[in-house]
């Protein structure tokens, strides 16, 4: 049943995967600053048993996240040698459930998950996709900032669509932690 579930998530997120619409939503859960910070490492493995449009999705995102830190003065390094660490969660949403889609975040990923379900959006606004950006200082190992931006999903998208809507996600979900 979980898995069957997973797959039925697992094939709408590769259908619509962030191919955002223009309704989204911005909230900062924690506030940190990139002050002080020159390096940050991504990640950089593949995730597991996902198809090749996820996997194009998910390669997107990655580079989306990279060029937004470079592009405000943060080197991309090799895992372990970044003053920050981040990584991104993918949350989906039909009718029916709330899904992440990710295993980075182990046992959060049910309280990130049940608040999202908690504020589900009107029956007009599903799909939906939603990435959630956290970054964490490596010295630490606390999250500075997290943040995320949900929108509503887009079948059928062109890549080129779907690399836009993936670009303004990102810009979006960490604007305050360069601001």
């Amino acid at each position: 049943m979980i898995k069957l579930l997973r797959l039925s998530c697992l094939c709408a997120f590769s259908l619509g995967l962030l191919a955002f619409s223009g309704c989204n939503t911005v909230s900062t859960v924690t506030s940190g600053s990139a002050k002080g910070y020159t390096t940050a490492s991504f990640v950089t493995e593949a995730r597991p048993g996902f198809t090749p449009e996820e996997t194009q999705a998910d390669l997107m995102i990655r580079e989306a996240i990279k060029n937004d830190f470079e592009s405000h003065g943060i080197k991309g390094v090799p895992p372990g040698e970044g003053q920050l660490i981040v990584n991104y969660l993918i949350i989906v949403q039909d009718k029916a459930s709330t899904t992440a889609i990710a295993d980075y975040y182990g046992s959060s990923t049910a309280d990130i998950i049940s608040a999202a379900h908690g504020k589900r959006g009107s029956v007009g606004e599903l799909p939906r996709g939603a990435v959630v950006i956290d970054v964490i200082d490596a010295a630490t190992s606390k999250v500075i900032y997290r943040n995320y931006t949900a929108k509503t999903l887009t079948p059928n998208a062109t890549e080129a669509t779907r690399r836009s809507r993936i670009n303004e996600a990102v810009k979006a979900a960490l604007a305050d932690f360069f601001n």
